[in-house]
């Protein structure tokens, strides 16, 4: 199992808002980045808007 680390998913978030827009990018698209389910992220963040 992969140990996700907060500032991994920022930069991923970032990475995904860059390419795809903030508004075409969803906290489903960062946890399939990794493999795992939103819940995963939302440990780390309780919204998107908290990404950036």
């Amino acid at each position: 199992m992969m140990k996700i680390l907060k500032e991994d998913v920022i930069n991923t978030a970032e990475l995904l808002f860059k390419k795809h827009g903030y508004l075409d990018v969803t906290i489903q698209d960062i946890a399939d980045t990794y493999g795992v389910a939103k819940g995963s992220i939302y440990k780390f963040f309780f919204v998107k808007r908290s990404t950036f």
